[in-house]
């Protein structure tokens, strides 16, 4: 089987545990996951407390700290348990940092698999609320199938889909969005699709609209 850098890297870490450097537990010294109860040890590499960063063309594209992760020696796919401080960035700076439940990164492929429920926040004070998200290294783009929200200062906006252009630097809820003013106005507005530009934090409505709200007098 062809390895790639990726995997020449792990087994690399994996040999200089018997050194006593590095952080790497071999499958014999881990615990069997519940894929492999009953069936025996799977041979692999495994490991709690560890770091992923992920690059395209040498360029650094996100990070984040898992709590443990999973590699089986027959797969280049890397599965991995609670996410915290992890980072999306956007020409070296951080654009959404993220934290969650867990997930699978597909180096091959260039795609990271953000498994469950997540929460995004970006610098500027926006947050998001996801789930089970996809980023794809090449058009640097991270999607999501919904449910999603968005919360930034007094709105927020609900869609089912979600696409983050980090290249671009913009936000994008579509299939139908609400937007919720909570500034007591009673403002509530639908429409096809919504923007979120982080740089400005203004939010764009997209195709027809229709507004309500509640008069103050």
């Amino acid at each position: 089987m062809r390895r790639s850098p990726w995997v020449a890297a792990l087994v690399v870490a994996a040999a200089l545990v018997a050194t006593g450097a590095g952080w790497w537990l071999m499958d014999q010294r881990a615990a069997p996951s519940p894929a492999s109860e009953g069936q025996g040890r799977v041979p692999g590499i495994r490991t709690r407390e560890v770091q992923l960063v992920g690059r395209h063309r040498g360029q650094l594209q996100w990070q984040l700290h898992a709590r443990s992760i999973e590699m089986p020696a027959a797969s280049e796919e890397v599965a991995f348990s609670t996410v915290q401080d992890g980072a999306f960035y956007r020409a070296g700076q951080i654009f959404l940092r993220f934290e969650g439940d867990g997930g699978r990164w597909e180096p091959d492929a260039g795609r990271l698999l953000l498994q469950g429920r997540y929460t995004l926040t970006h610098p500027g004070g926006a947050v998001l609320e996801s789930q089970d998200l996809v980023w794809e290294a090449e058009r640097q783009r991270l999607t999501s199938p919904g449910p999603n929200a968005l919360r930034y200062d007094s709105t927020t906006v609900e869609a089912p889909l979600l696409e983050v252009d980090v290249a671009a630097g913009v936000i994008r809820l579509s299939g139908g969005v609400r937007l919720d003013d909570s500034t007591g106005r009673g403002l509530q507005a639908w429409a096809e699709a919504a923007e979120y530009l982080p740089d400005s934090g203004e939010i764009r409505l997209l195709g027809p609209v229709r507004l309500e709200g509640e008069a103050t007098r």
